[in-house]
Formats: structure tokens, C-alpha cells, sequence
């Protein structure tokens, strides 16, 4: 595919143990390329924690948790989680096959707040 997929998500609440009561996700998957922009899908997703499919790993030394949730035509939202002497920050990860990768990095600002 010569277009960059985008999926833009309100909230990953899940993905964090601080804010595992939450059960709803608004999503809009979008397809950029360069005659411009098509919303490929969006809406709501209700679910429950259990959804959300945990993929513990270890890279040099680090422990790490990559947690993914399934959204809509195989499309799957979720976070890597660097576990140590706290939390301070996370990568969110947005992929539809294997062969993606979308990550962005987010420092923790102060409690919940990540930027």
C-alpha cells in the first residue's frame, strides 16, 4: 500500500492499569496519501479489560508489555508499556498486519497527564 494509515483514537484508557475501569474507545481510521484523506472507519468501540490481549517480552534487561485492542477490519490500537521503577511514559502503537509499525512516544507530564 503506497498510503500511510493513520488511526486517531480518543482515548487508550485500557491501556494503562491506572485506568482499567474504562470500557469504550472512539476511533476514525483515516487513509493519508498524496491526493489526500479518506476516512477508511470509525465510531465507538465498547469492551471490556479482558479484550484487551497483553504480550509480555524482555529487551535488554527491560521488561515490556505491549497490549493491543482490536478495533474494526483488523485494525488494532494499543501501547507498549516499559515497566521498571515507574511509569514515565509509553509508546502507542496503531496497526492493522505484522508487517506495520506506527508508534509514537508519550513522557509522563505529572499523574495521568502524558505528552
Amino acid at each position: 500500500m503506497n498510503s500511510f494509515i493513520l488511526l486517531v483514537a480518543s482515548l487508550l484508557a485500557a491501556m494503562l492499569p491506572q485506568f482499567a475501569q474504562a470500557e469504550v474507545i472512539e476511533y476514525e481510521v483515516r487513509e493519508v496519501s498524496s491526493i489526500g484523506t479518506c476516512i477508511i472507519a470509525n465510531g465507538r468501540r465498547d469492551y471490556s479489560p479482558n479484550e484487551v490481549k497483553v504480550y509480555p517480552y524482555e529487551r535488554d534487561g527491560k521488561h515490556i508489555a505491549k497490549k493491543l485492542l482490536e478495533l474494526v477490519q483488523g485494525f488494532k490500537i494499543g501501547a507498549r508499556i516499559f515497566t521498571g521503577r515507574g511509569l514515565t511514559g509509553l509508546g502507542l502503537i496503531v496497526k492493522q498486519s505484522d508487517r506495520d509499525f506506527s508508534w509514537e512516544w508519550f513522557s509522563q507530564e505529572a499523574g495521568s497527564q502524558f505528552k
